[in-house]
């Protein structure tokens, strides 16, 4: 994920991206940066959840 947020230029930020995930969801175009942005949050809140965890875990093992 480091590579790609150091290398991606503001032109590929702004550059759309169409996908269709799953027939249900349909057809979704999204520009590259939103996608970028969601995937760090997520990765960004995971990690909290793990720490939080894992400290909660030790107090209780201590």
């Amino acid at each position: 994920m480091r590579e790609v947020v150091a290398a991606v230029t503001d032109a590929e930020l702004t550059e759309t991206r169409t996908a269709a995930l799953t027939p249900e969801w349909g057809v979704e175009s999204h520009p590259v940066g939103e996608c970028l942005r969601v995937v760090l949050e997520e990765h960004c809140e995971h990690r909290r959840f793990a720490v939080r965890d894992l400290t909660l875990i030790e107090a209780r093992s201590a």
